[in-house]
């Protein structure tokens, strides 16, 4: 009798673990369960944006199921405030080669203007990799998505 009810479980284990790994919805419900929802930190950049002397923290953060771009900055006293926050178009975090570093955030002068662009690599559902180029705009105060 023991012995079945033990059968009966590792089958129904079984069952959950099969289902969960072919329906996210189901994978995600689990792990939020497990983990918990909340925020993580990705990467993060400080540096100068364009041809002012502000600086700006730059976050890639990852909440439940969604990756964001956050650019904060910093005044003459300290403070910091949050200035944009744009949601990447993928969900799952990626890294990418950069002058022989490995990286998930980059700034630097891609497009050889004299300022700087911020390059996100993300994938897709679909694990299609992407590189997401950003200009900021000091004066708006807003994230450009380049496009290419």
């Amino acid at each position: 009798m023991k012995a079945n009810f033990l059968k009966l479980i590792f089958i129904a284990v079984h069952s959950v673990s099969l289902v969960s790994i072919f329906n996210p919805d189901i994978r995600s419900a689990i792990k939020h369960a497990i983990r918990g929802s909340g925020r993580s930190i990705l990467s993060s950049v400080h540096t100068k944006l364009d041809n002012t002397d502000t600086e700006y923290n730059i976050l890639k953060v990852r909440t439940d199921n969604n990756l964001f771009l956050e650019v904060y900055s910093t005044d003459t006293n300290g403070s910091i405030s949050l200035i944009e926050k744009f949601q990447l178009p993928d969900n799952h975090d990626a890294y990418f080669n950069f002058g022989g570093v490995m990286s998930n955030l980059v700034v630097a002068n891609i497009e050889q203007n004299g300022l700087s662009q911020i390059v996100v690599p993300s994938f897709d559902k679909d694990l299609v990799g992407h590189l997401n180029i950003f200009q900021f705009d000091g004066a708006s105060h807003s994230l450009i998505k380049a496009s290419r």
